[in-house]
């Protein structure tokens, strides 16, 4: 992800210059705070996801980088914090774990999570996982009952996408899956 050095509007890496104020474009972000950026997961108008480490060789994180069009400010970070800790008390096996919303240096507001290497639902469609209709009803299940056990916990997701249902890479075989 990339900056601009003009506005300060955050930018695509494929960007080279930037629609805000016409400045041309060099280098991305390649750290926030003490976080290494390794990959750039998704990039939306509102947010961008990295993966990202503190240091070479420690496990890597999620961060979710909330851009100036998303309208994270002080009163919305501490709203997203008092959310975090409720998360919290979700299973762990079940559910992502959120760590911190910071404030970098700069002003960017951003979020810490766990990070989870997920297979790629494209992946498991073509597969012949899924072929297997036992497998089909699995799965079904396996979701129906990790969004019973939010809906048991109080927490409602009415704008759940396919992209928050994770079915992490060591879990295909059995297809558990973790909501984010």
């Amino acid at each position: 992800m990339k900056r601009c050095n003009s506005c300060g509007q955050i930018l695509s890496q494929k960007i080279t210059s930037c629609p805000a104020c016409g400045s041309q474009i060099m280098a991305g972000i390649k750290s926030i705070d003490d976080y290494q950026i390794k990959a750039i997961i998704h990039e939306g108008r509102s947010t961008m996801v990295c993966k990202a480490v503190k240091e070479e060789g420690s496990s890597p994180v999620s961060i979710r980088l909330f851009t100036e069009k998303s309208g994270v400010d002080e009163t919305i970070a501490e709203r997203l914090k008092n959310e975090l800790r409720e998360l919290q008390k979700l299973p762990p096996q079940h559910f992502v774990q959120h760590y911190k919303i910071k404030q970098s240096p700069d002003g960017l507001w951003y979020r810490i999570s766990e990070w989870v290497d997920a297979a790629n639902w494209g992946t498991i469609f073509v597969s012949d996982i899924l072929k297997d209709h036992r497998n089909m009803i699995t799965l079904f299940r396996n979701i129906a009952s990790v969004l019973n056990l939010l809906h048991k916990h109080d927490h409602f997701m009415p704008y759940l996408i396919l992209e928050d249902i994770l079915i992490p890479k060591k879990h295909t075989d059995d297809l558990q899956v973790k909501i984010n």
